[in-house]
């Protein structure tokens, strides 16, 4: 990394950013074994409700209520949940727009005094940043390899990655990019970055204007270092048909109840 993308790691926004990403963990149903993990999410606001965002093909089979996203990075409170959205079942290159599920959080029931606002982040209006002003793109996540379950003591270890795209471009999907991972940060797999964030920062007088670009849906081999994204204003759209009711392709998998 250059000079000022070293420094941009240690700007206390950019790490409240790199917060806006969580774990995706589940409930098993057994008490020996109470939690496991598998892939990554990010916590957005629009319209003053907030939302947990992955990528649809997270989902294996398991109930939305055994879905849970943690308060923050280790915790193992976790954030009421009142439904759940998935857009499709079935996902393949040409319909790679539609693998996203997205959870509103139940804002009422919320524990204040273990919730950062400043932990999600607000989709309802981005700023333009001029293209003539270079961007530095960085995806975080929790790859799979990095995480550890202590079986004695039934809890989960939860650690972050951080990795520069060199690359961004957009595909012939609508809604989709395609990225290019800088390095493999010593990764064996990129396994467990899906639904990841991706962000963007632009330096401007002395400070960074951090931008959400979209959550990764897939990634090659570490030989290749290509990624396939979903872009923020598609997730926009979505959410914002969810919220006015106008798609019915979207299907609320839960009343507007507490997943629990």
């Amino acid at each position: 990394m250059g000079e000022w993308r070293e420094s941009v790691f240690s700007n206390s926004t950019v790490k409240d950013l790199i917060r806006v990403t969580r774990p995706v963990c589940f409930s098993n149903d057994d008490e020996s074994f109470p939690y496991s993990m598998r892939g990554s999410c990010v916590l957005l606001r629009l319209n003053d409700r907030v939302y947990a965002v992955t990528a649809g093909h997270i989902h294996q089979g398991e109930r939305p209520s055994q879905f849970l996203f943690p308060y923050e990075v280790g915790s193992h409170l976790f954030l009421p949940l009142s439904m759940s959205f998935n857009v499709e079942t079935n996902y393949n290159e040409e319909t790679s727009h539609r693998d996203i599920l997205f959870f509103e959080i139940w804002r009422e029931k919320i524990e204040s005094k273990y919730f950062d606002l400043r932990t999600t982040f607000d989709i309802s209006s981005d700023r333009i940043i001029p293209k003539r002003l270079k961007k530095l793109y960085f995806i975080s996540g929790f790859p799979n390899e990095l995480q550890e379950v202590e079986y004695e003591n039934r809890r989960l270890r939860q650690q972050s990655c951080q990795i520069e795209l060199s690359e961004v471009y957009e595909t012939d999907v609508p809604g989709i990019s395609e990225c290019r991972f800088s390095a493999n940060a010593g990764l064996s797999s990129f396994s467990g970055f899906s639904g990841g964030g991706i962000f963007s920062l632009t330096p401007q007088g002395g400070k960074y204007h951090a931008q959400f670009e979209g959550i990764l849906l897939q990634a090659t081999s570490v030989d290749w270092n290509i990624g396939r994204f979903i872009r923020a204003e598609l997730i926009r759209d979505y959410i914002l048909k969810q919220q006015s009711g106008s798609d019915e392709e979207l299907r609320n998998n839960y009343p507007k109840r507490e997943l629990g």
